[in-house]
């Protein structure tokens, strides 16, 4: 299959800052169909002010990388998230999630967003696989996955119960030299210089040259 073209000249990944954080929450806030993107019981949402502290400590103590999907002209702005997380130092693996808004799906954002992050990821880190899981439901979740090159390692036959239906929990993932090998061709990639570090405790700390990330390990 020849190799799709992405043109990502216009979009860039980044580390999430505090100028993030308000507009993650109202994502969070807004979407009215949280209990479809994970299979555990959905908690209440705390005010914006805890939610921030949560996840900068998260960031901070290196169980949590947090990268936002922004535009050239408007990198305060953020498209699209992914979080990294569930480290494993014993054979150097991840497991990440991702999430657009409503409003900005179905433009394409979410192909662009995760070949960025998988450039990141092994390009920069000390990583051999990402995974990710899925409701059986999520069509569109599924064939970008799929489209990407990941492959599904398996199910857990209904995992994710949403009101009266029940869906199962599929489990992709993709290899360091798969996503080098059958990578979609991208332009304008361009994540500056990084130094990242995988900590035996199963963390990550990033330094991250020229990117807007907050003080601390990242």
């Amino acid at each position: 299959m020849a190799a799709r073209v992405i043109d990502a000249l216009q979009y860039k990944l980044v580390a999430v800052d505090r100028g993030h954080i308000e507009a993650l929450y109202e994502w969070d806030r807004l979407e009215p169909n949280r209990q479809l993107y994970t299979c555990r019981p959905v908690k209440a949402l705390v005010d914006v002010e805890e939610y921030s502290d949560s996840l900068q400590q998260k960031i901070t103590r290196g169980e949590l990388i947090m990268y936002v999907l922004v535009s050239i002209e408007r990198r305060h702005l953020p498209l699209g998230r992914v979080r990294v997380f569930d480290f494993n130092a014993r054979n150097k693996s991840a497991e990440f999630g991702y999430y657009l808004p409503s409003h900005f799906r179905g433009k394409g954002l979410g192909g662009i967003m995760l070949t960025l992050f998988l450039d990141q990821v092994f390009s920069f880190m000390d990583i051999n696989k990402v995974y990710a899981t899925t409701s059986s439901g999520n069509l569109r979740s599924i064939r970008l996955l799929e489209r990407l090159g990941f492959s599904l390692d398996g199910r857990l036959r209904e995992h994710y119960w949403v009101g009266t239906e029940r869906f199962d929990q599929l489990n992709y993932s993709i290899l360091s030299r798969e996503w080098k090998r059958g990578r979609p061709e991208t332009h304008g990639t361009d994540f500056g210089q990084a130094d990242v570090k995988f900590l035996s405790s199963g963390s990550y700390t990033v330094a991250q040259v020229g990117s807007n990330s907050p003080k601390g390990d990242k």
